[in-house]
């Protein structure tokens, strides 16, 4: 079978941003805070930014300049014949 991939990353919080919309339906509500993590710092700093899809994340607007680890998917496609990779969190806990 196929075998999930769990990553954890851990660093400190660099950015939050929370995104909100309405679904095609025109009806159902939709939210997603993306949250920017610095997981190597020095002379060349690395982040990623990882996407959180739903209600119940909202905690994470409150973590600028703290530390956490998060548990993350990978997510690639095609996109107009580019790949496209996102980083979906699914769970955090603060550090």
């Amino acid at each position: 079978g196929v075998q999930t991939c769990a990553l954890p990353i851990s660093g400190i919080v660099k950015q939050v941003e929370k995104h909100t919309g309405t679904k095609q339906d025109n009806k159902t509500p939709w939210q997603r805070i993306d949250i920017e993590v610095c997981y190597e710092e020095g002379q060349y700093p690395k982040s990623a930014i990882i996407s959180f899809n739903g209600y119940g994340f909202d905690p994470l607007l409150e973590m600028v300049e703290k530390k956490i680890r998060i548990y993350f998917d990978i997510e690639s496609s095609w996109y107009k014949g580019n790949p496209s990779t996102k980083l979906k969190g699914y769970k955090y806990d603060k550090r």
